[in-house]
Formats: C-alpha cells, structure tokens, sequence
C-alpha cells in the first residue's frame, strides 16, 4: 500500500531488549504514510475524542524519492513518509484499550487523515481559508499534492489500511 496510510492497533506483547515478552500496558497505535502538515495534530485530537489518554508517543519522518508509476519506478520530488506511533489508555480506566475497540480506533485515526489540521485551517490564513499557505500562490493543498502523485484507482479498503493485533495476537 505504498503511498497510502496504515495502521496498526495492537495490544501484543513486545519483546523487551533481551528478547523477553513482556505486557505492554498501553495500547500501541502504528501510522504510517505520506506526511502531510497537520496530520499529527489531527490524530491527537482524533484519539482525545475517543477518550484516549496520551502515554507516549515517537514521530519519525524518512525521504522516498522515488514512488510506482505503472509498474515502474520513477524518481520524483522527495516525498516525506511518517511513522507515527503512540501508546494510548482509555482516560477513564487508565487501562489499554479492550481488543474490540482497536477496529473503531483504528478507524479514527484513518479517518482524521482526511483531513489534517493544515487543511481545515493553514497557516497563516483565516479560519474561512482554504488550501495551505506555502507562499507558492497555488490554491492546491498539501493533502492534494500528495494525493495527486498517487497511481489511480482502486484506492485501498478500509480494511486493507488497518490491521488489528489483539492481546492474543490475533
């Protein structure tokens, strides 16, 4: 699903640094995809609705100068992909999240990325604004420059862009 996000909702054991398992006492929530300004923001607030409470969280970006185009590669403008993963508790309990509520929150997460905090309200424009304020004049967003580089449909499913590792590691 190259160029398209994923996550992954897990409340697995992690192997600690001797390679014992060991209980996670958070649930694990992987994004991955094209970065896109304001997308942490979003999946902040998409995670706060649904009652989670932040226990940590690692933000990483890398460069792929290169993307598919028919079956074949082709180098274009780099882009920036992202690795985001947080360690949320439900706010209430302070436990991880039950195993059938990874699914739905999985799916917030997915659905905050439609449309990233830079896209409801850009930088340096006013809250009746539209598109991202780079200073280049064009009214394209970010979120569609990135999506304008992406092969054409068939878009991935719902169900091809989360995946569900239960506590059992189903």
């Amino acid at each position: 699903l190259e160029g398209y996000y994923h996550i992954e909702a897990s409340n697995a054991l992690e192997a600690d640094d001797d390679g014992n398992l060991r209980v996670v006492y958070a649930t694990k929530l992987t994004v991955t995809g094209p970065d896109v300004d304001g997308m942490l923001a979003s999946m902040t607030v998409a995670l706060a609705k649904r009652g989670c409470s932040l226990v940590s969280l690692h933000a990483a970006k890398s460069e792929d100068s290169s993307y598919r185009k028919n079956g074949e590669e082709e180098e274009q403008e780099e882009q920036q992909e992202i690795k985001d993963v947080f360690y949320v508790v439900d706010r209430f309990t302070g436990q991880p999240f039950e195993d059938d509520e990874l699914y739905p929150l999985a799916e917030s997460l997915l659905e905050s990325l439609r449309t990233p905090m830079a896209i409801i309200m850009p930088l340096g424009s006013s809250t009746s604004g539209t598109g991202d304020n780079d200073g280049s004049g064009s009214d394209m967003s970010s979120l569609e420059r990135v999506f304008a580089k992406q092969p054409n449909p068939p878009y991935p499913t719902r169900e091809e862009q989360i995946t569900v590792v239960t506590s059992t590691g189903n």
